[in-house]
């Protein structure tokens, strides 16, 4: 049975290419009309929960609206990172279902997986700065590059690494990659995978409260966007399911 990933060897050239074009800020970059979303089931935070970490992000929604919603956004120039929830994991290996969006004709699909970040890197830039300082002997074996099974109806399954703070195995970071029959390049914003623990609580160390503290320095941050996953823009209740939509961006080669 044919697998949904495949390795691909990385090399030398495409070290050098990544590094040249895997940067928001360069001037052949642009907003893709592909847009991709990652849903999970919400089974974990309840509307009537009592727990202090559920009541602290239900307060939340208030916050960002006394502080007004233009301090909540993110720079469109350095999108953040996105931590997408999940729930289980069988030895470190979570098995997730993106969807793609206006993608036309796509020949191939990959995943790169970047294992040189740590926690502290938030925005895309971290990523491509990073890579100009590893040279291309240590990047090769930072960086890895799948071939993505598809059927042409945009599902794609991935075997993703959840993200672990020990330095050995590295803080996985992913973006998918996209070619069309004419030679054009997209790449989705960079995502990981990230756990309720680590989304919520304990709440003063947690991502959540990281932007809120963001928001609270009037500097760019993921609030609006982690809202609109969580709730329920009518009610403030938590949303049945979180889906959570990732931009590409446009690279001509």
């Amino acid at each position: 049975m044919e697998k949904d990933m495949e390795e691909i060897l990385v090399d030398n050239y495409f070290i050098e290419w990544l590094r040249n074009n895997y940067m928001i800020s360069s001037s052949n970059q642009f907003l893709s009309q592909i847009t991709g979303t990652y849903e999970i089931m919400n089974t974990s935070l309840k509307n009537n929960s009592k727990y202090r970490h559920v009541q602290s992000i239900k307060n939340l929604p208030n916050i960002i609206n006394n502080w007004g919603d233009h301090h909540s956004e993110e720079d469109p120039r350095n999108p953040f990172i996105k931590r997408l929830l999940y729930t289980n994991s069988i030895d470190k290996e979570v098995k997730t279902t993106f969807s793609l969006n206006n993608y036309g004709v796509i020949h191939d699909i990959s995943l790169l997986e970047f294992s040189f970040c740590t926690e502290d890197d938030t925005c895309f830039s971290d990523i491509s700065e990073k890579m100009k300082e590893i040279n291309n002997e240590e990047l090769i074996k930072l960086i890895k590059l799948y071939s993505v099974k598809h059927d042409g109806n945009g599902k794609i399954k991935l075997n993703l690494k959840s993200s672990t703070t020990q330095k050995a195995e590295g803080y996985k970071v992913y973006s998918i990659i996209t070619l069309d029959k004419n030679n054009m390049v997209d790449f989705s914003v960079p995502f990981s995978l990230i756990n309720l623990k680590q989304m919520l609580k304990p709440f003063n160390n947690s991502l959540m409260n990281k932007h809120l503290k963001r928001l609270k320095q009037h500097k760019a941050n993921c609030l609006k966007y982690y809202m609109n996953v969580i709730f329920s823009p009518n009610d403030s209740k938590f949303n049945n399911k979180f889906i959570y939509p990732l931009n590409f961006y446009k690279f001509e080669i």
